[in-house]
């Protein structure tokens, strides 16, 4: 046996068990947040949100830093007068709660600028609660499909007769510098600090090259994850 292994050898095992070590080595911190991931398993335990969730989908949430709001989208069947079948809408929503123990209250659909034809989710909002980035559908004559990065912030409207500040959302702004006509820019993550924006992002014009998609075909553009 022994005379059978060193016969099975390459020419050059040196450079062959450098490669495989190699290789170990690429792998090993993906094995280690394996390990500790699954080593804390049953720390973990989803539990239903309470006064969010219902028969609808709800999906693509983000919590404010303070914990009082979250917003996210709720996607159900929705029939219009006049209408001959039934269709999915989507719905940029808002639930809020007093303090972080507490339960969030029923959600409410957030008005303009929001819910105005486009599809909105993925948000993320600033540590002040004040400025809002989200991801919406936004076509182009060359992509029907496209998503954008908006960006809102939170405005003095007038004041009331307590003096205290009446707000609304305002305007969404396109983000012009980060939004490509013929890609995907989605899923925003603002800095605590606010001055880095993380994002997905496909980009038709790109080549994919290493990896497959998530249903193993290989994907028509390639995923990055940037900030800017």
């Amino acid at each position: 046996y022994r005379y059978r292994f060193l016969t099975s050898l390459p020419r050059d095992p040196s450079r062959s068990l450098q490669r495989q070590a190699e290789e170990v080595r690429e792998v090993l911190p993906t094995i280690a947040f394996e390990a500790a991931f699954w080593a804390d398993a049953d720390a973990f335990v989803p539990t239903v949100v309470q006064g969010v969730n219902t028969q609808a989908d709800e999906f693509l949430p983000a919590l404010s830093p303070d914990g009082s709001m979250l917003f996210f989208t709720r996607r159900s069947p929705h029939k219009a007068k006049g209408d001959v079948i039934t269709r999915d809408i989507e719905l940029f929503e808002v639930a809020k709660r007093l303090s972080t123990p507490l339960h969030f209250s029923a959600s409410d659909v957030l008005p303009s600028p929001f819910n105005e034809g486009a599809q909105y989710g993925g948000a993320s909002i600033s540590l002040d609660n004040r400025e809002l980035w989200i991801a919406a559908s936004n076509p182009t004559s060359g992509n029907p499909n496209n998503v954008d990065l908006f960006v809102t912030n939170y405005e003095v409207i007038e004041i009331g007769h307590d003096h205290t500040p009446v707000y609304q959302w305002g305007t969404l702004k396109p983000a012009l510098a980060l939004n490509t006509p013929d890609g995907w820019e989605a899923q925003p993550a603002l800095s605590a600090d606010g001055q880095r924006l993380y994002f997905a992002q496909i980009n038709a014009r790109q080549k994919w090259e290493p990896h497959h998609g998530l249903d193993g075909e290989p994907p028509r553009s390639s995923r990055h994850l940037v900030h800017a």
